[in-house]
């Protein structure tokens, strides 16, 4: 990328293959939880009654609904009784990037002495605390000349230095921090040790936008406050969903679990705040992180200043493709067409058009961009080399349900894998017992009665996929279904990704797949 990142894009979610059942988040929500407990937990391993259930010890805890807070239940937690000590992540600039790693130490220094003075809650903030009797809903106390902490970087931290000194169970992480807005983020805070966050930046956007007329249509009559709460709401979701994909039901467990893996950090960085976390290609030390902080902060205040650009906030295409400006994506627009192009006309010219888009013609975007072959051998002879149809008997396909792909695509690729050698996959949403036979009814021009909306078939093809999915109680599994198969992929969770899959929108499901799956259209 050309452009600064936040931390957490170097971090990926880590999913469970085969050892932890996936848990189902939306039928299966009842076992799921997402309470919070703050204060001193002492030793959880120690032999005494529950330490939850305890009066005489838990007196000192504080029970949240959710790691998500609102700037008033902050406030209500600040005044709770829980001995808190709120830290500054924030610093000056103007010493360099060095600035950074020094500041960080600090802060862990700082946080560990709170704990041995009595502290049950350390809340992190890098924003200024309003003065007495003001809010921090009604303005944000943002300096030009000081930086914060990114917000993972300030958990991981001083989450792994109180864990070194023996402090952790005695205190509860909380994060006030403007650098968190997407689930993804909540995720990775809390899996590096945050117990609660609140991201008054992400709410003071929806209370901007509750202000806008445009915000008030899209609103259809509801609250800032009920904005908010929605905000929250997907938040809860999406960590359910995250945490369901490991198996793990209760956010307590997986607060800590550090359940992910980096690509980019230098092990400078690794060490201090993501010790035991699995790195590769490691990159950027604690300047650069600094640096990449630098130039969001530069970029931000001159926004600031000017007046009526600062009410819209900067496209960054993260996510979204924007033509000219934003975040490159290789799959855009461009190389769409050019790949349609490709397949349409058949020709080589075409072809040369779309390996351009493809290979040359696009910054670097992929880590394979980065290698190349290195070689300490001669060529072997092409003689010697396995054949083409050796090689493709190999060639597998991703497992794609009939409703998820269309009727046409999922027949095709079965034709292909079929008349290579390989082996296609059927997903989970059943196959039409027309492909368990042959074709043996095409004319001489390609087509088929049997399947009038394929062309160029050949007596003898056979549409059946060579892998047939099957899972407990899944939809279109029939003793004719699975004798048609070479193999049979028996799943434990839903879904190429744990605890997914199966969720194919009702107004997809038409007469026909609805005959597939032995169910009804809609």
């Amino acid at each position: 990328s050309e452009r600064p990142h936040v931390l957490y894009d170097y971090f990926t979610q880590r999913f469970a293959q085969v050892t932890n059942p996936a848990i189902d988040p939306y039928r299966e929500a009842l076992v799921m939880s997402v309470e919070v407990y703050l204060g001193r937990q002492g030793n959880i391993m120690a032999e005494r009654p529950t330490y939850f259930q305890n009066l005489s010890t838990n007196n000192r805890l504080l029970r949240v609904d959710s790691p998500m807070l609102h700037e008033r239940e902050l406030d209500a937690i600040r005044s709770s009784g829980l001995l808190t000590v709120e830290l500054s992540t924030r610093y000056a600039h103007t010493d360099g990037p060095g600035t950074l790693e020094k500041r960080l130490s600090d802060l862990c220094y700082e946080a560990s002495n709170a704990v041995r003075n009595g502290a049950e809650l350390i809340i992190l903030s890098d924003i200024e605390r309003p003065t007495e009797g003001g809010n921090q809903a009604q303005g944000l106390g943002v300096e030009k000349d000081q930086l914060a902490i990114p917000a993972l970087l300030a958990v991981g931290a001083v989450h792994h230095y109180l864990i070194q000194q023996g402090l952790r169970t005695q205190a509860s992480l909380i994060m006030n921090t403007g650098q968190c807005w997407s689930t993804h983020h909540f995720a990775c805070l809390i899996g590096y040790g945050a117990s609660a966050v609140c991201p008054y930046l992400a709410l003071a956007h929806i209370r901007k936008w509750h202000s806008t007329e445009k915000g008030k249509v899209k609103a259809d009559g509801q609250t800032v406050e009920q904005c908010q709460d929605n905000f929250r709401k997907a938040i809860v979701g999406g960590l359910k969903k995250i945490m369901s994909k490991m198996g793990i039901s209760v956010l307590e467990s997986y607060r800590g679990a550090q359940i992910f893996q980096c690509i980019g950090l230098h092990d400078e960085v690794i060490d201090v705040a993501f010790k035991g976390t699995p790195a590769t290609m490691g990159a950027l030390t604690f300047g650069d992180v600094a640096n990449e902080s630098m130039l969001m902060h530069r970029k931000a205040f001159p926004e600031l200043e000017l007046g009526e650009s600062a009410a819209k906030l900067d496209f960054a295409g993260w996510y979204k493709y924007m033509k000219s400006k934003g975040e490159f994506h290789m799959n855009n627009p461009d190389m769409a067409r050019a790949l349609h192009k490709a397949v349409r006309e058949n020709s080589p010219m075409s072809y040369e058009e779309y390996r351009r888009q493809i290979m040359d013609g696009r910054p670097v975007t992929t880590i394979r961009d980065l290698l190349d072959f290195a070689s300490d051998r001669q060529p072997i002879p092409v003689a010697e080399v396995e054949d083409a149809l050796s090689i493709t008997s190999r060639f597998v396909t991703g497992g794609m349900s009939l409703g998820a792909l269309s009727r046409e695509s999922h027949e095709v690729i079965a034709l292909g894998m079929n008349r290579v050698g390989g082996m296609s996959n059927s997903g989970e949403g059943g196959e039409d017992r027309l492909r368990f036979t042959p074709v043996m009814d095409v004319d001489e021009e390609g087509h088929s009665p049997s399947f009038p909306h394929l062309q160029g078939l050949q007596n003898g093809d056979s549409a059946a996929s060579a892998t047939k999915q099957l899972a407990s109680g899944r939809f279109g599994v029939t003793p004719e279904y699975l004798t048609s198969a070479k193999q049979l992929e028996i799943k434990i969770a839903q879904g190429a990704k744990p605890g997914e899959g199966g969720q194919l929108p009702g107004a997809k499901v038409d007469k026909y797949i609805a005959s597939l799956r032995n169910s009804v259209p809609g």
